[in-house]
Formats: structure tokens, C-alpha cells, sequence
């Protein structure tokens, strides 16, 4: 199966059913959620390390700016 991205709200009102045979959750449904959970920390995880990537050159740029500023 695909997996698919999450939002924080569909994980806060994700819906588990109940298994009466076994008791506790139905085994195939939590661990598609949990699934989907950690690819999306993995893909959010992966364009955080690229931001701050892209972002390291402005970010030393400025710094004499902002030291100047803070001098001042």
C-alpha cells in the first residue's frame, strides 16, 4: 500500500477499531496509522535537513548584518 502523508490533525482523530477475539486493536489497521506516521516524520525529517542545507549560505551572509545591528 501507498503510504501517505498525515496530517497532525487525521493522527489526533484517527479511529482504531477493537478486536474481540484477540482484545486490544485491530493488528493490520494500527500498523498502517503507525506506518503512515513514521513516513511522514521521515519525509518532513528529510525537507528540514534540506532547508537548513539551503538556507546555511543566507544565513552565515547575514550574520555580519546582524552583528552590526546588535553593535549599534
Amino acid at each position: 500500500m501507498a503510504r501517505r502523508l498525515l496530517t497532525p490533525n487525521e493522527v489526533r482523530t484517527a479511529t482504531l477499531h477493537a478486536t474481540w477475539l484477540r482484545g486490544g486493536y485491530d493488528t493490520d489497521e494500527t500498523d498502517e496509522l503507525l506506518d503512515d506516521c513514521a513516513y511522514t516524520i521521515q519525509v518532513l525529517t528529510e525537507k528540514i535537513a534540506e532547508l537548513i542545507t539551503l538556507t546555511r549560505p543566507m544565513r552565515t551572509a547575514s550574520a555580519p548584518i546582524r552583528n552590526n545591528l546588535i553593535a549599534e
